[in-house]
């Protein structure tokens, strides 16, 4: 009866089932646990067992799959991992035996996004990278019972764009881009919303020399680290399959620009040092702090860099818990993220490098642009750089010139750079051969982290042509030189 009940809740019950639904008819593969119920964030493992022409069982291995995806996601070893409320459907298959069982997940302690509504939306494409330029025309549905797309709307929904200004929106959510970089596309229906995440690349990629990114996470075997994801520059990973207690970051993003490495590298994913795991719970160690992760970059697959700072900023999207927010009184719109350093009872935060900060409230992730990897954590807004606990004001520890972002761009970049001390400094445009463009910097600033966009106009207010063009940032005691590629 077990597989009858399953398909009769997805709807697919026909009038003759056929005998093997009844009888089990060997040999078959069959899931144990066959009834689960988890929360939120959590993990259970699930086995198979192959029942032969004889009716003996002996345990096996199996080709897992889960759907909607976005509901959690299973290791090869079969454990599954919990990312969202609903119910999902999880399916084991054995050459051509297969097995499904339904997983009911709850999130106690806190409302998901749009809970307290009929029903949840969900925007389709869903997260995509596009090339500048192209044309997209987004829908909206209701979620059906298992989180995938039911019914069309056909209520008037509201269309708007967040994080980074790319193109324009219309009022049928037809999305035209015309930059690089990344924005959040926005459904609104009375106090429903649903957000689809957009990257928007210039579509010059030389494959001759794309770079590969491994990701990994501890684990107990000979090498010390698990591999979870391989990916080649222009590549996007929807963070999932860590285990407890790293599945507080599942449902997050990390995406990868081209040309923003130039060497293959391996990224090591782990909680900050100052996290407290104790059983089934993790504390922050510090107050406000809801969310963070540890990257460690190795070069060579040995040598650590930090902080490595990548040629183009990668996106990076953290996921936070409301129930934790709404413990605290943080309001989600008071999120930022920021890079941290632990010193002795003290902890530091520094924002430098970290731009274009986006908070989703409709799927509890907060979205940057990070110019380098180091610690990261998510916690409320901080008027300055400070140190938790000492409540000591750091400022920045040395001159510093930071990549543009974007890059390529059209027609605007971002140009971030740090001073320690009271001093001159001086920002100018340069093209290939020496000549200087335009100054867009040329004060005495105080000590602190500053931003300057170019809009790629000369001194005289024209556009100029396409190509490499060199920002320099000069004082009487540092000088530094970046290199950027204006397209029109």
């Amino acid at each position: 009866m077990k597989k009858i009940y399953r398909i009769l809740f997805f709807g697919l019950l026909s009038l003759s089932l056929p005998l093997a639904l009844i009888s089990q008819e060997l040999p078959y593969i069959e899931i144990s646990p066959d009834s689960v119920t988890i929360a939120v964030d959590d993990s259970i493992q699930f086995t198979v067992t192959y029942i032969d022409t004889n009716g003996v069982g002996q345990d096996t291995t199996a080709i897992w799959d889960v759907y909607p995806h976005a509901k959690g996601s299973m290791t090869e070893e079969g454990w599954f991992f919990a990312y969202s409320p609903g119910e999902c459907l999880l399916s084991a298959q054995l050459d051509t035996l297969t097995d499904e069982v339904v997983v009911t997940i709850n999130d106690p302690g806190e409302d998901p996004p749009g809970s307290s509504n009929e029903q949840n939306l969900i925007i389709i494409p869903a997260d995509t990278v596009l090339v500048m330029g192209s044309t997209v025309q987004f829908e909206v549905f209701y979620a059906d019972s298992v989180g995938g797309a039911g019914e069309p709307v056909d209520s008037l929904v509201t269309w708007s764009l967040l994080g980074m200004s790319l193109g324009t929106l219309s009022d049928a959510g037809l999305l035209t881009v015309d930059t690089t970089g990344y924005v959040l596309v926005k459904a609104q229906i009375d106090d429903c919303s649903a957000t689809a995440y957009v990257v928007v690349t210039n579509g010059a990629i030389d494959t001759s020399g794309v770079n590969t990114i491994t990701i990994t996470r501890d684990s107990p075997n000979p090498r010390g680290y698990t591999v979870m994801r391989e990916i080649e520059e222009g590549g996007n990973w929807k963070i999932a399959g860590l285990p407890h207690p790293m599945n507080i970051l599942n449902g997050g993003n990390l995406y990868f620009p081209p040309g923003c490495i130039s060497e293959d590298i391996r990224i090591h994913m782990a909680l900050p040092g100052f996290f407290q795991v104790g059983g089934d719970t993790i504390q922050y160690g510090y107050d406000g702090i809801v969310a963070g992760v540890q990257f460690r970059v190795l070069v060579d697959d040995t040598t650590v860099v930090e902080p490595y700072y990548f040629d183009t900023p990668l996106l990076a999207g953290l996921i936070f818990k409301r129930g934790l927010l709404a413990n605290l009184g943080i309001e989600p719109g008071d999120l930022s993220l920021y890079f941290t350093m632990e010193g002795e009872d003290t902890l530091y935060f520094d924002s430098t490098g970290i731009g274009y900060t986006t908070v989703d409230t409709a799927s509890n992730c907060i979205y940057s642009t990070v110019a380098h990897f180091s610690d990261l954590v998510v916690t409320e807004t901080i008027a300055s750089t400070v140190g938790i606990g000492e409540k000591d004001v750091v400022g920045p520890s040395g001159f510093a010139l930071f990549q543009n972002f974007p890059n390529p761009f059209n027609p605007t970049t971002t140009i971030r750079y740090e001073v320690p001390t009271r001093t001159m400094v001086t920002l100018t445009i340069y093209d290939v051969t020496g000549r200087a463009i335009t100054i867009l910097e040329n004060s005495i600033q105080t000590a602190g982290a500053y931003s300057v966009d170019w809009n790629g106009l000369n001194e005289n207010g024209k556009p100029v042509s396409s190509g490499v063009y060199l920002a320099r940032m000069h004082t009487s005691e540092f000088s530094q030189t970046i290199k950027m590629v204006y397209l029109q």
